[in-house]
């Protein structure tokens, strides 16, 4: 099973709030269950990719652990899965100048086009890490 920390899910008269115990920080909220869920996922994310490791819990809690403390009427736990994909999107980026041959950014272009991919940042950056992994 992939990596997971578990959410505390609060049921208000406004929302459901999200509270993920084992990150310190890491809060947010939905107007529905569903959509708290969805929000925690992407606070999750954004935490872990810009926290100070000192913040967060390697070892996540169990849901033992965490029900034990969280277990009052309106609230319910729930594993939070960590998503690399958007962790990856929060990561720090930095823009730096560089120089392409024509003819290779025209080739990058129509190649990210029938792949529909639009970010042509991301396709180098895809491209270089397979490239990269492949070799390393």
């Amino acid at each position: 099973m992939k990596k997971h920390y578990f959410g505390v899910f609060t049921k208000t008269k406004e929302a459901v709030e999200v509270t993920i115990p084992d990150i310190k920080g890491c809060h947010t909220f939905g107007k529905d269950i569903d959509e708290a869920y969805e929000m925690a996922i992407d606070a999750l994310a954004a935490v872990l990719a810009n926290a100070d490791p000192k913040f967060i819990k390697e070892k996540p809690s169990t849901f033992e652990e965490i029900s034990s403390q969280y277990n009052g009427d309106n609230q319910t736990v729930f594993p939070v899965p960590v998503d690399d994909t958007i962790i990856e999107s929060y990561a720090p980026k930095r823009r730096v100048n560089v120089v392409f041959p024509v003819e290779v950014l025209k080739q990058i272009d129509e190649t990210r086009g029938k792949l529909g991919e639009r970010d042509r940042s991301k396709f180098i950056t895809d491209g270089m890490k397979e490239y990269t992994q492949k070799f390393a």
